[in-house]
């Protein structure tokens, strides 16, 4: 059975202004380190955020997915995380070896086959 993740917000820049996006709460805690690596920092929408959903801000080419593989050979499992657009360029070299839920991250790329929303 699979892991439910506390929902709360995250925030990321694009351009200058800070967007809000509710996505489970795997970045910085449960000892994953890819917060700064993606992105999307834990934090509280206040007045001057853009809320959005995650479907829409890939709809609007605001944040990209990205699938990591993480754990030791024979137990190595995939996710898929959200990456602002912003650290797309980065992302690849930056978050491999950092941890993901207290496990290694091996590999990462993006997805072949794109889904909006």
């Amino acid at each position: 059975m699979a892991v439910r993740y506390k929902l709360t917000g995250h925030n990321f820049t694009h351009k200058g202004s800070t967007y809000n996006v509710v996505l489970p709460d795997v970045y910085g805690a449960n000892s994953s380190a890819i917060e700064s690596a993606t992105g999307m920092e834990r934090g509280g929408s206040d007045s001057a955020v853009v809320s959005l959903s995650a479907s829409d801000a890939m709809k609007n080419g605001l944040v990209g997915r990205v699938r990591i593989t993480h754990g030791p050979v024979g137990d190595k499992k995939t996710a898929q995380v959200y990456c602002a657009v912003s650290k797309m360029d980065s992302v690849i070299g930056s978050i491999t070896g950092k941890q993901y839920l207290g496990r290694e991250i091996t590999s990462a790329a993006f997805p072949r086959r794109r889904k909006l929303g």
